[in-house]
């Protein structure tokens, strides 16, 4: 039985984490994107034998671990997490082991040298711990402490400078932390974006010879102590080292070094449909299905799609035969449907035996939580054909679903199917 692996989060939606731990190890790795009251009953239920943990979350963990590595307490948060064949829970943080790895890559020998850190944050604090651990003289910068961006000038002996902020992410590319003209005797330049593969402020280091790299290289290497965690099986740095190279071949374009987002053409294709009396939302009984309106729910579905890297089409009919239509003309064309059937899901057998007959992974959504309300609705013929249910979480029952189902179709890889 293979380990079940994943990591918990907030927003997850952009997460490389599952394709990086596929080049690692044999073992299951999926996301769960969690509320701040859900971590704990998560953690509770130990359905899991490794995780990792990225933000909001890294010290929200902290009550439930039964025991701290060093590095993990010296931090004050957790970033990976063991369970243990008794059920207690390890944690460790081995973002310090990556930014270690990333200042080693630079080839700059920091022992005894000024290190200006841009940013107070949790990877702030893990760059300051790092630079110490190797012998340097970390500097914080942030915008109103003792050392601020107003007087870097006074840093002008610095020799590297790690940028732990979030300025020149995308979308927002193009924005940089500081002018690093300000210091002359800068040698290295380390940002913990990688995307872009070169942020504004990289572009600038590279402009004055300065060395440049992003994070990618970091994030790959607390992949791989991770790894090691879950598994307890050592990874050679040559098979490290060949994946991160792997890893950079498909996130980046070769031609540009730009992010390789997937073009829509080879994006997995969703068929949202929705059932009757959908196209009354916000008129039709408010107090149950919310003041929004249809419009505003084909808003939320492509924004959310559009974040999760999916295409959608969006389909609605207060018709049995026409929704059938719908769903036959879905093979071949489709890699996933989401069905919202209204009132035929207590009804259609139809529809039920369409999903079957296509059978296209298919995930039923309900705005209302119908498990709660009248006995006629408890029965879902749609559902007896789909993999999961969300229900009475409002529109963002869609959004999970969403999310759900490009996870379940890269892990079975049906999408290939398709284009074969």
């Amino acid at each position: 039985m293979k380990l079940r692996c994943g990591l918990i989060g907030g927003r997850l939606v952009h997460s490389y984490s599952p394709q990086i731990h596929a080049e690692l190890g044999d073992y299951d790795y999926k996301l769960f994107e969690l509320k701040e009251d859900e971590v704990g009953p998560f953690l509770k239920r130990g359905e899991f034998d490794g995780l990792n943990v990225t933000i909001p979350y890294k010290k929200t963990v902290l009550p439930f671990i039964n025991e701290l590595s060093d590095n993990a307490a010296r931090l004050g948060s957790v970033n990976t997490i063991v369970r243990r064949a008794d059920g207690t829970l390890f944690g460790d943080n081995t973002d310090i082991f990556g930014t270690r790895k990333l200042i080693g890559l630079s080839g700059l020998d920091i022992s005894g040298k000024k290190v200006l850190v841009l940013g107070s944050g949790g990877t702030g604090v893990t760059f300051m711990q790092a630079v110490r651990d190797l012998g340097g003289i970390a500097v914080n910068i942030s915008r109103s402490g003792e050392n601020n961006y107003g007087n870097i000038a006074k840093h002008i002996d610095a020799v590297m400078v790690m940028n732990a902020t979030p300025v020149g992410m995308y979308p927002d590319t193009g924005k940089s932390p500081l002018d690093l003209s300000a210091l002359p005797n800068v040698k290295c330049v380390l940002d913990a974006i990688y995307n872009p593969q070169k942020t504004a402020l990289l572009l600038q280091a590279e402009k004055l010879g300065m060395k440049a790299l992003n994070g990618l290289y970091m994030l790959v290497m607390q992949a791989v102590k991770s790894s090691e965690l879950f598994t307890g099986n050592a990874i050679p740095e040559e098979t490290a080292e060949a994946v991160y190279e792997r890893i950079a071949a498909k996130m980046y374009t070769s031609e540009t070094g730009s992010w390789a987002a997937p073009s829509p053409e080879n994006r997995l294709k969703l068929l949202v449909i929705n059932g009757p009396n959908i196209n009354m939302l916000g008129i039709r009984e408010p107090d149950i299905y919310g003041k929004n309106d249809y419009k505003a729910l084909l808003g939320f579905i492509s924004k959310s799609a559009e974040e999760a890297g999916v295409c959608v089409t969006c389909f609605q009919s207060n018709h049995e035969g026409a929704i059938v239509d719908e769903i036959q003309n879905a093979l071949g064309k489709f890699d996933g449907i989401m069905i919202n059937p209204a009132a035929y899901t207590h009804t259609s057998v139809a529809i039920l035996d369409a999903l079957k007959a296509v059978n296209i992974p298919a995930v039923e959504v309900h705005i209302s939580d119908v498990s709660s309300r009248e006995p006629f609705r408890q029965i879902s013929y749609a559902g007896m054909a789909c993999v999961k249910t969300y229900a009475g979480l409002g529109f963002e029952g869609y959004r999970q679903a969403i999310l759900f189902l490009k996870q379940y179709l890269e892990e079975k890889h049906t999408y290939s199917k398709r284009n074969s």
